[in-house]
Protein backbone atom coordinates (compact mmCIF):
# COMPACT_ATOMS: atom_id res chain seq x y z
CA UNK A 1 0.00 0.00 0.00
CA UNK A 2 1.34 3.05 -1.26
CA UNK A 3 1.82 6.43 0.63
CA UNK A 4 -1.37 8.32 -0.99
CA UNK A 5 -3.28 4.93 0.06
CA UNK A 6 -2.79 4.86 3.98
CA UNK A 7 -3.28 8.60 3.97
CA UNK A 8 -6.99 8.19 2.02
CA UNK A 9 -7.65 5.18 3.78
CA UNK A 10 -9.10 6.48 7.30
CA UNK A 11 -11.23 9.21 5.13
CA UNK A 12 -13.10 6.19 3.13
CA UNK A 13 -13.76 4.02 6.36
CA UNK A 14 -15.57 7.39 8.01
CA UNK A 15 -19.03 6.55 7.38
CA UNK A 16 -20.85 10.59 7.44
CA UNK A 17 -24.38 10.60 8.52
CA UNK A 18 -27.23 12.55 7.11
CA UNK A 19 -29.84 14.39 9.39
CA UNK A 20 -32.51 11.87 7.96
CA UNK A 21 -29.86 9.30 9.33
CA UNK A 22 -29.21 10.79 12.71
CA UNK A 23 -32.60 10.82 13.48
CA UNK A 24 -33.80 7.82 12.69
CA UNK A 25 -30.60 6.27 14.08
CA UNK A 26 -29.97 7.87 17.18
CA UNK A 27 -32.66 10.90 18.37
CA UNK A 28 -35.95 8.57 17.82
CA UNK A 29 -34.80 5.41 19.37
CA UNK A 30 -33.46 7.84 22.40
CA UNK A 31 -37.25 9.57 22.45
CA UNK A 32 -38.94 6.50 22.13
CA UNK A 33 -37.00 4.91 24.88
CA UNK A 34 -37.37 7.53 27.56
CA UNK A 35 -33.78 8.38 27.24
CA UNK A 36 -35.05 12.73 26.46
CA UNK A 37 -38.79 12.27 27.50
CA UNK A 38 -38.27 13.79 31.48
CA UNK A 39 -36.54 17.04 32.00
CA UNK A 40 -35.45 17.77 35.51
CA UNK A 41 -35.95 21.05 36.11
CA UNK A 42 -35.95 23.76 39.04
CA UNK A 43 -39.41 25.32 37.98
CA UNK A 44 -42.39 24.25 40.37
CA UNK A 45 -45.06 25.34 37.80
CA UNK A 46 -45.27 26.76 34.56
CA UNK A 47 -46.65 30.15 33.87
CA UNK A 48 -47.96 31.19 30.88
CA UNK A 49 -48.04 34.85 30.49
CA UNK A 50 -51.12 35.98 27.85
CA UNK A 51 -49.58 39.22 25.76
CA UNK A 52 -51.84 41.94 26.01
CA UNK A 53 -52.84 43.72 22.70
CA UNK A 54 -51.35 46.89 23.17
CA UNK A 55 -48.10 48.49 21.64
CA UNK A 56 -46.80 48.48 25.49
CA UNK A 57 -47.45 44.70 25.98
CA UNK A 58 -46.22 43.66 22.40
CA UNK A 59 -43.18 45.69 23.58
CA UNK A 60 -42.73 43.47 26.73
CA UNK A 61 -43.24 40.43 25.27
CA UNK A 62 -41.09 41.26 23.06
CA UNK A 63 -38.42 42.12 25.23
CA UNK A 64 -38.72 39.24 27.08
CA UNK A 65 -37.24 37.29 24.01
CA UNK A 66 -33.97 38.16 22.82
CA UNK A 67 -33.86 36.49 19.66
CA UNK A 68 -37.43 37.91 18.79
CA UNK A 69 -35.71 41.52 19.95
CA UNK A 70 -32.91 41.10 17.84
CA UNK A 71 -34.72 39.96 14.51
CA UNK A 72 -36.63 43.18 15.05
CA UNK A 73 -33.94 45.52 15.88
CA UNK A 74 -31.97 44.39 12.90
CA UNK A 75 -35.12 44.84 10.38
CA UNK A 76 -35.42 48.28 11.87
CA UNK A 77 -31.48 49.05 11.35
CA UNK A 78 -31.59 47.75 7.66
CA UNK A 79 -34.64 49.88 6.60
CA UNK A 80 -34.17 53.15 8.56
CA UNK A 81 -31.00 53.47 5.88
CA UNK A 82 -33.86 54.03 3.28
CA UNK A 83 -34.16 57.38 1.57
CA UNK A 84 -37.07 58.70 -0.19
CA UNK A 85 -36.21 60.28 -3.77
CA UNK A 86 -37.98 60.84 -7.27
CA UNK A 87 -36.81 59.21 -10.52
CA UNK A 88 -37.78 60.08 -13.76
CA UNK A 89 -40.16 57.93 -15.97
CA UNK A 90 -38.39 55.42 -18.24
CA UNK A 91 -37.74 55.86 -21.71
CA UNK A 92 -35.13 54.06 -22.47
CA UNK A 93 -34.12 50.43 -21.22
CA UNK A 94 -31.93 52.06 -18.58
CA UNK A 95 -33.45 53.28 -15.45
CA UNK A 96 -34.03 57.40 -14.85
CA UNK A 97 -32.47 59.52 -13.04
CA UNK A 98 -33.03 60.21 -9.00
CA UNK A 99 -33.77 63.18 -7.48
CA UNK A 100 -35.34 65.51 -4.70
CA UNK A 101 -36.89 68.03 -4.40
CA UNK A 102 -38.86 70.44 -1.66
CA UNK A 103 -41.63 68.49 -1.46
CA UNK A 104 -39.32 65.51 0.32
CA UNK A 105 -37.81 67.98 2.84
CA UNK A 106 -41.10 66.88 5.59
CA UNK A 107 -39.71 63.00 4.82
CA UNK A 108 -36.36 63.99 5.23
CA UNK A 109 -37.10 66.14 8.50
CA UNK A 110 -40.92 64.89 10.03
CA UNK A 111 -40.42 66.58 13.05
CA UNK A 112 -37.47 68.26 15.01
CA UNK A 113 -33.93 67.08 14.77
CA UNK A 114 -35.01 63.86 13.65
CA UNK A 115 -34.57 62.05 10.28
CA UNK A 116 -35.92 60.17 7.49
CA UNK A 117 -33.95 57.22 9.22
CA UNK A 118 -35.73 57.86 12.44
CA UNK A 119 -38.99 58.13 10.94
CA UNK A 120 -38.67 55.20 9.01
CA UNK A 121 -37.58 52.86 12.40
CA UNK A 122 -39.88 53.94 14.71
CA UNK A 123 -42.75 53.04 11.50
CA UNK A 124 -40.84 49.44 11.30
CA UNK A 125 -41.01 49.08 15.18
CA UNK A 126 -45.18 49.41 15.11
CA UNK A 127 -45.54 47.55 11.90
CA UNK A 128 -43.61 44.91 13.56
CA UNK A 129 -45.41 44.64 16.98
CA UNK A 130 -48.91 45.32 15.75
CA UNK A 131 -48.79 45.16 12.37
CA UNK A 132 -49.37 48.41 11.04
CA UNK A 133 -47.94 51.60 11.20
CA UNK A 134 -49.97 55.06 10.74
CA UNK A 135 -48.33 58.77 10.47
CA UNK A 136 -50.78 61.69 11.33
CA UNK A 137 -49.50 65.25 9.04
CA UNK A 138 -49.72 68.44 10.84
CA UNK A 139 -48.55 71.07 8.66
CA UNK A 140 -45.04 70.28 7.60
CA UNK A 141 -44.35 68.36 10.38
CA UNK A 142 -45.28 64.13 11.07
CA UNK A 143 -46.31 62.72 14.34
CA UNK A 144 -45.81 58.11 14.49
CA UNK A 145 -48.98 57.53 16.01
CA UNK A 146 -49.70 53.84 18.54
CA UNK A 147 -51.31 51.44 16.39
CA UNK A 148 -53.11 50.12 18.91
CA UNK A 149 -54.88 53.37 19.65
CA UNK A 150 -55.67 54.18 15.60
CA UNK A 151 -59.25 52.87 14.28
CA UNK A 152 -59.46 52.84 10.83
CA UNK A 153 -62.93 53.95 9.41
CA UNK A 154 -63.87 54.02 5.67
CA UNK A 155 -66.81 54.71 3.63
CA UNK A 156 -67.48 56.18 0.51
CA UNK A 157 -69.70 59.69 -0.42
CA UNK A 158 -71.22 58.03 -3.82
CA UNK A 159 -72.90 55.24 -1.44
CA UNK A 160 -73.80 56.66 2.08
CA UNK A 161 -74.89 52.99 2.79
CA UNK A 162 -71.09 51.46 2.49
Amino acid sequence: MGLLERIDAPRRAETRYSADTWLSDYLIPAINHGTYGQLNTTYVEQRIAEISATLPGYMQALRTSPPAFAAQMVRALVLSQARFVFRNRRTTTTPGRIFGTRELDILERPWPNATTGELIARMEWHAGLTGNAYVLRRGNRLRVLRSDWVAVVHGSRLEPDS
